[in-house]
């Protein structure tokens, strides 16, 4: 009760606060999708290739600097070993969730920030779609497609859930058990905002307990 009583304490939060958070989920969530989705194309691709010892397998993956040339070779060798079995019609559902988190890695990647004071708590600092200047007191609104820091929590639970998706995957393709619970494959809700501050003061070492 005391750590609810707390976070929700934290919900009025300052810009300052804001933009921490802000910064910290775009980070997580890129590390999440380099650590998890990247790796995990290579894992199911060594898994294709019977674990060969070799470089090849890396270097003939990461050579390509377009992701969907990458996604498209471990989609090959996938084809070409599982074609009928069912673990191909498995990662045709797989195949569509990377391309639909894939969207969301380019808008962290391509997107421009927008710093946007007044307006309320969870909406002062956002990703849009394209460049512009909202005037302070104007009553625009964010462009569609534009990504605040909720949005970008989201993409944390999506990329960390495809991640154990992918792992789980290329361990059956090995014939091995898999590594995580079937429910840490499906995504989680992303933070509040009160949640999201709490994490951050929590990591910047300040204490749990609001005065």
């Amino acid at each position: 009760m005391a750590a609810e009583q707390d976070i929700r304490r934290a919900s009025v939060t300052n810009s300052n606060q804001e933009h921490l958070a802000f910064n910290h989920q775009i980070g997580r969530a890129l590390s999440e999708w380099q650590n998890n989705i990247e790796f995990g194309l290579y894992n199911i691709k060594q898994a294709c290739s019977g674990d060969k010892r070799t470089a090849d397998t890396y270097i003939t993956l990461f050579e390509e600097r377009k992701f969907r040339e990458r996604l498209a070779q471990a989609n090959d060798l996938v084809l070409a070993s599982f074609s009928n079995t069912a673990h191909y019609a498995h990662w045709l559902k797989l195949h569509s969730r990377i391309e639909k988190a894939a969207k969301g890695r380019n808008t962290l990647a391509h997107h421009w920030v927008l710093v946007y004071p007044n307006d309320k708590p969870g909406r002062r600092w956002c990703l849009i779609p394209r460049p512009g200047i909202m005037k302070q007191g104007s009553p625009q609104k964010l462009p569609p497609g534009s990504f605040c820091v909720r949005d970008i929590s989201s993409l944390v639970q999506c990329f960390f859930a495809l991640g154990c998706a992918l792992h789980n995957f290329a361990e059956r393709l090995r014939g091995q058990p898999e590594t995580f619970p079937g429910h840490m494959e499906q995504e989680s809700p992303p933070l509040t905002l009160a949640e999201l501050t709490h994490e951050i003061r929590v990591l910047a070492g300040c204490p749990a307990r609001l005065k």
